[in-house]
């Protein structure tokens, strides 16, 4: 959905602007070319300038699995939708996307790869957010089921033959080998040698047989490793650390270990309206000194059934205090479906069905980028102001404040520092700087001196409990005319 888009001038009148923004956009991005590389100590580090790599996103779907699916019976060109929700993540100021890829949906029973719609559309998604400056993280093998079509390998084993059956094992190392050599055939390069996809990890979630050891564990995620090493793969590659196997991925080959985090639990089936702060002042296990050297990635994570615009930066802070470097919600509800929060009904983030929430991620986005890797930031509720940033339950509220960028998730009497030298404003209700009567989202960014835009998102309303489940509608969006007052020194009292 296009936001109302406005340009804002001192002294001057503007025409409606729907188009590309007038002068240069503060926001515009270089495609996503930068070459990484991990160092001796297990730090990812941009090839150009070595400093440290901090990517922030979600995992998007739309090439796979339920979300495929809803959009293929609604009719819904998956290309347009993948470019509509693409065009939100770089609004929300994010840099990554993940995603785990249904190898049934992309191999047949011996682990080769198939040329099909699935591989096609994950090829646009990556080429796509290349294109708008957006990396990507990608697990090649899910495993789980589909309702769509398929004949992959992992129709045949279990989770727990994964890790075990011969036949299973082969299979897995042939398609691991062709999937990271594919060849994109909208970039024209190869997933292994294209720095846009800035690191693999081998699976999402393994599961193994009672009485499976670490030492197993790590035999098995060598053999996965050292296939992909064998295409000539200097990518860094991780393995998913969850049940408790760390001590595996530090004994192993394999370059970083993946966490996940789901502090407020799964699947409430409602709102969860207490206060989670205290939950999240640490991520535990995250700095354990067995994976001294090793890289650390968030492969998922959500404030589940919480509505309020609070946790997500406080979530993005213990990761940094963590050791993380690349972290990803789940997962981003696709625009065409999230009137209804259609599909994983215990997640809903969408910036036009659930703006406040969102506004809240794009602050963490900044909080994760911003925070220095390592530094503890204290217990609740001192935790509460982390370098730019304030959370606050009472308040449903998250801030980023700053001399040239203040951000809110929700009404805030804070006052910007220095709002004379502001050059970006994100915002969801009402502030000092703006004051508005709607229920959107909004973004101001300044195009040069005495000029800005003005990008307003519809009213939107919850008219069911957004984590109820069903396909019933869960928030609707409205046109109305609303009062917004803007007060921007750069601008003055004289503007139209």
């Amino acid at each position: 959905m296009r936001p109302t888009c406005f340009a804002l001038a001192a002294g001057v009148l503007l025409a409606w602007q729907v188009g590309p923004a007038l002068g240069a956009d503060p926001l515009a991005r270089r495609p996503a070319n930068r070459a990484s590389e991990l160092d001796e100590q297990g730090v990812i580090r941009w090839s150009d300038d070595h400093s440290e790599v901090a990517l922030f996103g979600v995992n998007l779907y739309t090439p796979f699995a339920v979300d495929y699916g809803a959009l293929k019976a609604r009719g819904i060109d998956i290309k347009a939708e993948t470019d509509r929700n693409l065009a939100h993540l770089v609004r929300l100021g994010l840099d990554c996307i993940r995603l785990h890829c249904w190898d049934r949906e992309l191999s047949d029973v011996q682990g080769n790869l198939l040329d099909n719609e699935h591989l096609d559309l994950l090829d646009y998604l990556v080429a796509e957010a290349k294109q708008r400056g957006i990396y990507a993280l990608l697990t090649p093998m899910a495993w789980w089921g589909t309702s769509n079509p398929s004949e992959g390998f992992s129709n045949k084993y279990t989770m727990h033959q994964m890790t075990t059956d011969p036949a299973a094992r082969k299979a897995q190392r042939n398609y691991l080998a062709q999937f990271v050599s594919h060849v994109n055939r909208y970039t024209g390069l190869a997933y292994k040698d294209d720095p846009a996809i800035v690191a693999f990890e081998l699976i999402n979630e393994p599961l193994y047989p009672r009485g499976t050891t670490d030492a197993q564990v790590t035999e098995y995620i060598n053999a996965l490793t050292e296939a992909v090493r064998s295409t000539g793969c200097r990518k860094p590659i991780f393995y998913n650390g969850w049940a408790n196997r760390h001590r595996a991925v530090a004994d192993s080959k394999a370059d970083g270990c993946t966490f996940g985090w789901y502090p407020t639990g799964l699947v409430a089936g409602h709102v969860l309206t207490d206060n989670y702060l205290p939950r999240v002042a640490k991520y535990p296990g995250m700095a354990d000194p067995i994976l001294k050297g090793k890289a650390i990635a968030v492969y998922e994570f959500d404030a589940a059934d919480v509505p309020g615009g609070y946790m997500y930066p406080a979530m993005a802070r213990a990761f940094r205090t963590g050791g993380a470097q690349i972290a990803n919600q789940f997962q981003y509800d696709l625009l065409a479906l999230a009137d209804a929060n259609l599909n994983w009904q215990t997640h809903f983030l969408n910036l036009v069905y659930a703006p406040s929430k969102t506004i809240s991620f794009a602050i963490a986005a900044e909080a994760f980028r911003t925070l220095p890797r390592l530094k503890d930031y204290g217990d609740y509720p001192e935790s509460n102001r982390f370098g730019p940033c304030r959370v606050s339950y009472e308040e449903l509220l998250s801030e980023y404040v700053t001399d040239t960028v203040f951000m809110y998730s929700n009404d805030t009497q804070t006052k910007p520092p220095r709002p004379e030298r502001l050059e970006r404003v994100v915002g969801y209700g009402s502030s000092p700087v703006v004051e508005y009567e709607g229920t959107g989202a909004y973004f101001l960014d300044r195009l040069a001196p005495g000029l800005w835009r003005l990008e307003v998102y519809p009213d939107n309303v919850w008219v069911a409990d957004p984590f109820s489940g069903g396909t019933r509608e869960k928030s609707r969006v409205y046109w109305r005319e609303r009062g917004l007052t803007v007060r921007l020194p750069d601008l003055g009292d004289d503007f139209a």
